[in-house]
């Protein structure tokens, strides 16, 4: 619309909103976080506004939350956790949640196969 993104700006007001308890705005700031968009790109703070968000039972942040501990990323590694949180996600109705649990599921298949 002519107008130009300005992403500290956005993040500053994103921010003020997740300090409010809004729980997609918690999750825009992680996602900000993650992807060093508006902000130094910090891991470990994405991870806890992701967590903040998933609190609440926001899809989304429960689906990315997952990943980041699936990976290790931010904070300690767990598979079981990890799965945990893609099944909430899912359960909240998280497409890619609910694909990646079928990935997961297809190589976990194939693994126990090959034993």
């Amino acid at each position: 619309y002519g107008v130009q993104k300005d992403l500290n700006t956005s993040f500053t007001w994103f921010k003020k909103a997740a300090d409010q308890g809004l729980a997609s705005a918690q999750c825009a700031v992680g996602e900000m976080f993650y992807n060093g968009k508006g902000v130094a790109k910090d891991l470990s703070a994405a991870r806890t506004w992701y967590e903040r968000s998933a609190d609440q039972g926001n899809a989304q942040g429960e689906c990315r939350l997952a990943m980041m501990t699936v990976k290790g990323e931010g904070g300690p590694q767990s598979l079981g956790a990890g799965t945990n949180l893609l099944e909430k996600a899912a359960a909240h109705g998280d497409t890619k949640a609910t694909e990646l649990l079928s990935s997961f599921e297809a190589h976990a298949l194939i693994a126990f196969s090959l034993l």
